[in-house]
């Protein structure tokens, strides 16, 4: 890891924006694959790594994303709840072929409750249906 090619890779990558704890992970892991040290060992040089890889940053006054901030710092419980619920909302519509806008996603929620009680008054059928 010191020697100058390898430096300047490393520089280049960092450059890139690829987060030092990506890179930590996929050099362990590229030890691991080699056969030089076993799963546990790598995991107790993380740390390590990460900081070699953050002195070379530093030598070469390369800014780097260190991996290690949270990006929902920040955003409220509620605002990632309905993030979350967008972007799944947004996912169930381009499997069903349609994309709707917020509003129209909006609107269709009150049309949802309306197809619910109709389903329910329909007798189950299939394989698994009861009778009750």
């Amino acid at each position: 890891m010191s020697s100058d090619e390898f430096t300047d890779q490393l520089v280049d990558v960092l450059e890139m924006d690829v987060p030092v704890t990506t890179l930590a992970n996929t050099i362990q892991l590229g030890g691991v694959m080699d056969g030089k040290h076993t799963v546990d060992v790598g995991m107790l040089v993380m740390p390590l790594l990460m900081e070699m890889i953050m002195l070379v940053g530093d030598m070469a006054d390369v800014k780097y994303d260190s991996g290690m901030e949270n990006p929902n710092k920040g955003k409220t419980r509620d605002t990632l709840l309905e993030s979350v619920r967008t972007k799944l909302q947004r996912e169930i519509d381009a499997k069903e072929g349609m994309l709707f806008s917020e509003d129209e996603i909006d609107s269709r929620d009150g049309a949802d409750t309306e197809d619910k009680d109709i389903e329910e008054s329909e007798e189950p059928k299939g394989l698994m249906a009861r009778r009750v």
